[in-house]
């Protein structure tokens, strides 16, 4: 006897299988136990996800200083790394909306790790088609590199190093949301002091 299929949910069900138990399922009854079977409830939309910012610099102080001014003053999460080699298997794992790497790194330039993950970044995250933009942060002595790395339309800013929190924040306002309820942002200049009290009478 040919046994029959029946496809269900991805399944193959044969005559075989319908006979277990000693009373053999009819094609109606078969078409009611599929059609009984509930359908998925609708997926509601997901959260929109927070942004993520890749850090990279060897100097641990830096790192935390921008760590902490980010997360305070912009809704974002941030990863931060040592060295290039590191940075780069975190962007291979994660999805990033910012790169922040150091031109100079212990174990590459950050330009060099910034092109690697330009080829590399798409092929690995599906439907991601390009690399995050990137801001380097800079020692005095990489102005003149800074320049000509200008031209790739991926490159938003520099941040001179060590870092200064207007700077970071100037730099991350169109590629960050702020945070409501965060910090007051520093004012640029201290403000000019009291003028102190008037002298008090001196009773003779």
């Amino acid at each position: 006897m040919k046994r029959r299929q029946y496809p269900v949910a991805g399944f193959h069900h044969t005559a075989a299988s319908e006979w277990a138990g000693g009373t053999p399922v009819t094609d109606a009854d078969h078409a009611l136990s599929v059609s009984a079977v509930p359908s998925s409830a609708p997926s509601l939309s997901p959260a929109p996800a927070i942004p993520r910012v890749l850090l990279a610099e060897e100097s641990l102080p830096y790192r935390r200083v921008i760590r902490e001014a980010l997360m305070a003053f912009r809704l974002c999460e941030v990863d931060d790394a040592p060295s290039g080699e590191r940075a780069f298997e975190l962007a291979l794992q994660r999805e990033y909306s910012l790169f922040l790497f150091s031109l100079p790194l212990p174990d590459m330039a950050g330009d060099m790790l910034d092109r690697l993950l330009g080829k590399a970044y798409p092929l690995v995250h599906k439907g991601v088609h390009t690399t995050p933009p990137v801001v380097f942060l800079i020692q005095p002595g990489d102005a003149m590199k800074f320049q000509e790395l200008q031209r790739n339309v991926r490159v938003r800013g520099s941040i001179p190093l060590p870092p200064k929190l207007d700077v970071l924040l100037s730099v991350t306002a169109s590629l960050l949301p702020e945070r409501e309820g965060g910090l007051a942002f520093p004012p640029s200049f201290p403000p000019p002091p009291l003028s102190p009290p008037p002298p008090s009478a001196h009773v003779s």
